[in-house]
């Protein structure tokens, strides 16, 4: 009859006794099994606790792991970052949100009286990024765009055109703010003609529409 050698306790229980390291083949089920510490985590309770495997895809949520190098998606699922083939990483410099944009043209009816040349309508309680405001006319003009809070106007910014700037851009990149939450909501640009005859006026507005 073989030799049967003997097995060594060298791992303690709750209750201070010796108990076995049960042998485990790579892919077998944890189970109850005790475990000696091997690559051990630290859990937010200060406990030890085995490293989780998670695949790409994933929902993290509620799982302790240890820093990786993984992003979430839009979807807040596990996302593995991808290379170019010549092993860079891609960056984007799009701008984040809706990009929207409108032009128009008026007549001005009367001197020394504010009206709307173009106006973009957006929703309620959205985050708005104002990109640019153009105007332009061959007479005198002061330019305001507003942000229309259900007819409460609000400033974003003004400018002047007229002999030697007939056309004027205005960017606005960091220029942001949240609709309200009740009622007709717009950005509007709006013209006043100073002197000289009457003339037509022409805008565009640019905006990103954050969510």
């Amino acid at each position: 009859m073989a030799e049967t050698r003997e097995i060594f306790t060298v791992l303690s229980d709750g209750a201070d006794e010796g108990i076995e390291y049960v042998g485990k083949a790579p892919g077998a089920a944890q189970s109850t099994d005790e475990q000696a510490p091997v690559l051990p985590a630290v859990d937010s309770s200060g406990n030890l606790q085995n490293i989780p495997l998670r695949q790409e895809g994933d929902d993290p949520s509620g799982v302790d792991a240890i820093p990786a190098l993984s992003f979430k998606d839009s979807a807040g699922n596990l996302d593995f970052p991808q290379l170019t083939a010549d092993g860079k990483i891609p960056v984007s410099l799009d701008a984040a949100g809706t990009a929207a944009s409108n032009s128009g043209v008026a007549t001005i009816a009367a001197l020394n009286t504010e009206q709307d040349v173009v106006a973009l309508t957006l929703g309620n309680n959205e985050s708005i990024s104002v990109s640019q405001a153009m105007g332009g006319a061959f007479q005198p003009v002061v330019w305001v765009l507003y942000h229309d809070d259900n007819s409460s106007l609000n400033e974003i910014a003004r400018f002047v055109t007229g002999p030697g700037d007939f056309q004027h851009t205005a960017n606005m990149d960091n220029i942001t703010f949240t609709t309200g939450g009740t009622g007709t909501q717009r950005m509007v640009l709006r013209a006043t003609q100073l002197r000289g005859k009457l003339t037509d006026v022409h805008g565009t507005i640019s905006l990103l529409n954050l969510g």
